[in-house]
Parts: C-alpha cells; structure tokens; sequence
C-alpha cells in the first residue's frame, strides 16, 4: 500500500455532530461527484485509512476523531482526498460556540482530481450534517463560509466530460482563474 504525503495540503471545514458513516459518505459523495463534475466515466469509491503514513484497509464504517484519517478515493486513481475528524474543546480559543465541538477538516494534495475529490465530499458531508462549508484559504470560492449548496453552485463545472480527470482539470482550471 502507498504512502500519501500531506504536504501542500488545503482544507476545507465542516461542523459535524456525529461520527461519519462512511458508507453513507461514499454513497452520498457519488452522487455530487456526478452533480459537480458531469463526467460520464466515474470509477466507484473506495475508502481506506491512514495508519502509520500507510494506506491501510478501513476497520470500521463509523469514523471519528480517534479513528486517524480517512481517505477518500477512486478504484484505480492514486489521488484521494482526506478527512481528519478533530475535537474543538468549550476553551479559548474554542469557547465561542461556532468552533468548539466536532470538525471534519478534508483536504487533498495538489492535484486537480484531489481537489475535486476534496470539493464533493466536502459537500455531501455538509449536506449530511447539514453545516457550512468553511474556505479559510478562500482558494476554492471568493466565500469563507457558505451552505454546501452556494459552495456546490460556485464550483460545478459546466457540461459534460468524458474522463473524471478532463472534468476536475475543469474545475481546476476554475479554481485558478478565480485565485488570479
């Protein structure tokens, strides 16, 4: 199994009330996975942990913060996006309310598909617990927070695609012209 390196890494972050079913997030990321990207080709889902820098077999389908990190991504493709289930506690700098409790911090390395990857299921988890989608880079939007929806609106790409790598360089390609 490979290693991923964390390097050059974006987030994007969402509150969460619960451990993350990750059938139901593979399921639910899919589904936009078709919505933003309009590809016709898109390979299924897989899930898998990182444990010890290592690709490793996921143990269980409920994941949480002391679960380590959960990756994200495409039979086949290397790239994947990854989420990190963190715990804010009720004390400064975390005592206002908007940060203290559960958070899914997902990013990906740099590469057009793990930013994509990363976009969609940024957006299925946020539409699952329904919360905002949190942008502090602003790298994927000019918003620092907004509804799955807005977010899910700003970064669609148009039309249809023959490859899920044709439509991610798309959004990539989106996502710099907005940065310029």
């Amino acid at each position: 199994m490979g290693v991923i390196s964390q390097a050059m890494s974006i987030d994007l972050g969402i509150k969460i009330n619960k451990a993350i079913s990750v059938d139901h997030l593979l399921d639910a990321s899919g589904r936009v996975i078709k919505e933003l990207l309009g590809s016709k080709d898109i390979p299924p889902l897989k899930a898998e942990q990182m444990l010890k820098g290592n690709r490793q077999p996921l143990m269980s389908n409920a994941f949480s913060t002391t679960s380590g990190m959960l990756l994200i991504g495409l039979d086949g493709c290397q790239d994947c996006t990854m989420v990190n289930v963190v715990y804010y506690p009720g004390l400064p700098p975390f005592s206002n309310g908007m940060t203290t409790g559960l958070h899914a911090n997902v990013s990906a390395a740099r590469s057009p598909l793990g930013y994509a990857l990363t976009a969609c299921v940024a957006v299925a988890l946020a539409r699952d617990e329904n919360s905002t989608i949190i942008d502090d880079a602003l790298f994927w939007t000019r918003v620092r927070e907004q509804s799955a929806d807005d977010f899910a609106g700003r970064v669609a790409v148009k039309g249809t695609f023959d490859s899920i790598q044709e439509a991610a360089g798309e959004m990539y390609a989106r996502m710099k012209e907005r940065a310029d």
